[in-house]
This record gives structure tokens, C-alpha cells and sequence, in this order.
């Protein structure tokens, strides 16, 4: 009908075959702001309450590196501050595997904007499961993109 040609509304089938059989999307977290992917303190604290992450209280530097804690406390350092699996998340560090975990979406989508890190802007995006994926970035801001095959 000229109705749907004119709004170009009509679903693709493949996206009706998709939406149908449960071939969904991944999630993946990213940064859309100049700076770098980071967790805010009550994101690290939802992820040890609401996740199980294991947290670590530590006095002293040393304890600090021998940690195999997901989460480290430092006050006992005389910094009051949760860290964070952050260097997991950097781009170029095996970052996907964080990104696209259960517990890290979840906090974003629970959270919202009070998850962010000093210096992030987080937001979950969806990309079609079954496809390789990168995540690239220019200043700190990120986007997903289709690994493209290259032969060589």
C-alpha cells in the first residue's frame, strides 16, 4: 500500500524473524562524553549489594596489589574511595568482555545517570547479538562498530 512505502513503516521480516525467534540483542555500556569510561562510588557500592562483587578493605598498599577482590575500599589508606574493575573497561584491554557483562548493563540501566564516573557519560547500547564488535573511541567519546574482516 502508498500508506507504508510513504512512512517506510512496514518491519523488515528479518526484524520480525528476530523479534519472533529470540534472537536479540547484546548489550554493551558506553561513554558518550570527553573523558573515559567510570563508575561512580554508588555504582561500585550497587554492584557489591545488589551483585555479590567481592570487596576488599585494604590498610595498605601492598594489600592493595595483592587484592583479588573485584572491588577494593581504600579507607584504611586514608582515601575514602571504592575502585573498580576500571581498567577492564578501557578501551583496548579486552574491554568487551566488561562491557557487555550482566552486572555492569544492569547498574547502568538501574542507576541511570548516577552511575557515571567523574569524568563519563554512560549509556547502554543494543547492537544485534551474533555480530563481532568493537567499541572505538575519539576523546573519550564511544561508539560501537562492526568488526570488519581484513585478510593479510
Amino acid at each position: 500500500s502508498m500508506g507504508s512505502l510513504a512512512f517506510g513503516c512496514e518491519p523488515h521480516p528479518a526484524a520480525l524473524f528476530l523479534l519472533l525467534h529470540g534472537r536479540f540483542e547484546m548489550k554493551v555500556v558506553i561513554n558518550k562524553c570527553y573523558g573515559g569510561f567510570g563508575l561512580s562510588q554508588e555504582a561500585l557500592r550497587w554492584l557489591v549489594e545488589q551483585r555479590g562483587w567481592t570487596l576488599d578493605e585494604v590498610k595498605t598498599s601492598e594489600e592493595w596489589n595483592k587484592s583479588k577482590a573485584q572491588i577494593v575500599d581504600t579507607s584504611g589508606l586514608g582515601r575514602e574511595r571504592l575502585w573498580g574493575p576500571l581498567t577492564l573497561c578501557r578501551v583496548g584491554e579486552g574491554e568487551l568482555a566488561c562491557r557487555t557483562n550482566p552486572d555492569i548493563v544492569a547498574v547502568v540501566e538501574t542507576l541511570g545517570e548516577k552511575a557515571d564516573g567523574d569524568y563519563s557519560s554512560l549509556k547502554v547500547v543494543e547492537v544485534p547479538d551474533g555480530i563481532e564488535i568493537e567499541i572505538k573511541e575519539y576523546d573519550g567519546q564511544e561508539w560501537v562498530a562492526e568488526t570488519h574482516e581484513t585478510w593479510g
